[in-house]
């Protein structure tokens, strides 16, 4: 039998030294990146009297969860985001001060990469890949399920996802596998360096209550079941009983064999809030350059420019999954991005050093997308039956000839993209794409019975589709669909403030809800309730309270921008009183009840009483 060393020799004399020279040769040519680092490289070598590090800071102001410090000790590559730093590194000079740099979509990790992501997301089946420092690589997926296949009752859900210990002696395999991968802890007063405890509680919100059925509470999120018969699993010398159990599934756990959650999701501000996770972005973490004789420390001196640099973090694991070139985001039927333009304002990508008479020249630049759907309403009779937003169901787009051509199998999903209302006539053609069938030009779009009108916006008010201020609530309405509730009122703010509302009131009354989504989380944060989280109903507020919120919050707006909402006739204006004891957690506490549990409660004594 071999050795190890001379297993080890025979692989080192086994690698082919070309393939390697080559490869060297292929990256130093072609990636931006290694050109940097070599360059680094070649400055140290030639400054050997230059002696750096580099120091991850972790910071408690910072999103725990995103610039978190590693606890492996592995390689990994951070990118700086900030401009001067990418110039400095590089040599160069600064000549271009003020000029802005955009990221597109296309770039993988970046913020609009993220954001058409996450608009494609809630469309769709989907899962992304996570990766953190602290933790191996994880998914995140979601499913919509067929009309025909959703769990309407709590019964058919306890039938997919459990929440308790299993009978050792029914089944062994399964108990083994909860016991290992699916119990919370031990945290709390057991275990206070747990790294879910956040103020001395656990942030996960375990343990949860115990419940002898699954229940709905009255915002539509569930109680798992949860019952009190004396299993438990000891871990560390702490026994867990079901208050610990992590919803899952038991075919999914015994087949894979390792960590998976299982939730229902039935509203569509949990899957909002769900995406915006999954897709919030990469790690980061804070840097700082420092001699690595430690003078630095007994230097009191402050230098902004050199302090801190923010940039992204890639850890071991995501570099090898991206070289590897495994899916980071998977989605279900493909996704088709619809895009469209005002006349003569589509866009053109072109080269810096591009001729302007061969960029104009190119068949691209007069063939985009919706100039194709247009032509393509003049050959097909069928596509003249078909709205823009339903075209992509009957045909598909051919990118390298740049035409539409009838779909022969399969099927997408279809997504126009979004338009801010402040952009006028864009945000006005892009709804009526939404409403128009088969035109064949700009001028057919704008045909309303019969006559040509000037702008998108008169054939938006010809359609019946301006009645008032509905334009307004219809753009918040559509809004709500991906965006939050800070969004929403900021946006409702601006309406008033530049006086865009003809009826306040009746605008108010009509998007509410919408403004106020996710104030009740929001305050269940604030005060730091033990079930501020979801499945939890410790605090809740009446419509009244959440009314109130929201207008306190849009008042604020407004009193930063010199107006009140005592200037728009009709408005409700905040109790400013109501507002200070719902922030007073004992006043708020005293005033949350669990409604379900009552409603119960008095059902059951009215039946009793009324026999």
């Amino acid at each position: 039998m071999r050795s190890q060393k001379d297993a080890s020799t025979s692989t080192f004399d086994s690698i082919d030294l070309q393939i390697i020279h080559d490869l060297k040769l292929m990256l130093d040519s072609n990636n931006m990146l290694v050109q940097s680092y070599r360059m680094v490289r070649d400055c140290f070598h030639d400054n050997p009297h230059i002696d750096l590090k580099l120091r991850l800071i972790g910071k408690k102001i910072q999103d725990g969860r995103t610039y978190n410090l590693p606890s492996a000790s592995e390689v990994d590559d951070v990118h700086p985001t900030n401009i001067f730093e990418t110039y400095k590194i590089r040599g160069r000079q600064l000549s271009n001060t003020g000029q802005r740099v955009i990221l597109p979509s296309s770039f993988t990790g970046g913020a609009r990469y993220m954001q058409q992501n996450y608009l494609d997301a809630m469309s769709l089946l989907v899962y992304t890949i996570a990766f953190r420092k602290r933790d191996p690589p994880h998914s995140h997926i979601c499913l919509f399920l067929h009309s025909d296949d959703k769990l309407h009752t709590v019964e058919q859900i306890g039938m997919y996802i459990s929440a308790e210990i299993p009978n050792i002696n029914e089944d062994p395999d399964l108990y083994t596998l909860v016991s290992e991968f699916m119990m919370h802890g031990p945290c709390g007063a057991k275990n206070m360096k747990c790294p879910c405890m956040v103020d001395n509680k656990c942030s996960k919100n375990f343990p949860k209550k115990s419940s002898n059925e699954t229940l709905a509470d009255e915002d539509g999120f569930l109680i798992y079941r949860r019952q009190n018969d004396g299993s438990f699993v000891e871990k560390s010398d702490v026994k867990l009983d079901n208050r610990h159990v992590v919803a899952y599934n038991k075919d999914l756990l015994k087949r894979y064999q390792g960590h998976i959650k299982v939730e229902w999701c039935n509203q569509a501000g949990s899957i909002k809030y769900l995406f915006k996770y999954i897709n919030k972005g990469p790690d980061r973490a804070t840097r700082i350059v420092i001699k690595s004789n430690n003078e630095s420390a007994t230097d009191n001196s402050v230098d902004e420019i050199k302090e801190y640099y923010d940039c992204r973090y890639i850890s071991a694991c995501e570099a090898s999954w991206r070289m590897f070139g495994y899916d980071i985001h998977y989605r279900y039927p493909a996704v088709v991005r619809l895009c469209f333009h005002l006349p003569a304002q589509q866009q053109v990508i072109y080269d810096p050093d591009d001729d302007i008479d061969n960029i104009l020249n190119k068949p691209s630049v007069a063939s985009s997308m919706f100039r194709s759907w247009l032509e393509c309403n003049k050959i097909y009779n069928q596509a003249r039956d078909l709205t823009y937003v339903e075209f992509p169901t009957k045909f598909v787009w051919k990118t390298i000839s740049r035409k539409w051509k009838p779909r022969e199998i399969g099927f997408s999903v279809e997504r126009i993209h979004a338009v801010s209302l402040k952009l006028g006539e864009a945000y006005f053609l892009r709804i009526l794409l939404k409403k128009v069938r088969g035109p064949k030009s700009y001028e057919d779009i704008q045909i309303v019975n019969g006559e040509i009108c000037p702008t998108f916006r008169d054939a938006w008010y010809g359609l019946g589709l301006l009645d008032g201020d509905r334009e307004y609530i219809e753009a918040i309405k559509e809004a709500s669909h991906s965006t939050t509730g800070y969004y929403l009122w900021s946006l409702f703010s601006m309406m008033l403030f530049s006086d865009s509302l003809g009826r306040p009131k009746f605008d108010w009354e009509n998007t509410w809800e919408y403004l106020s989504d996710g104030n009740l989380y929001n305050q269940r944060r604030r005060l730091k309730s033990p079930f501020y989280i979801y499945h939890c109903t410790n605090l809740s507020l009446t419509d009244h309270q959440l009314k109130n919120l929201t207008l306190f919050e849009i008042e604020s707006f407004l009193l930063h921008n010199n107006s009140t909402l005592k200037n728009f006739t009709g408005m409700p204006y905040p109790n400013f009183d109501c507002v200070s004891s719902s922030n007073n957690r004992l006043i708020a506490e005293e005033l949350s009840f669990d409604i379900t549990s009552l409603q119960n409660e008095f059902s059951d004594t009215d039946c009793f009483i009324n026999k």
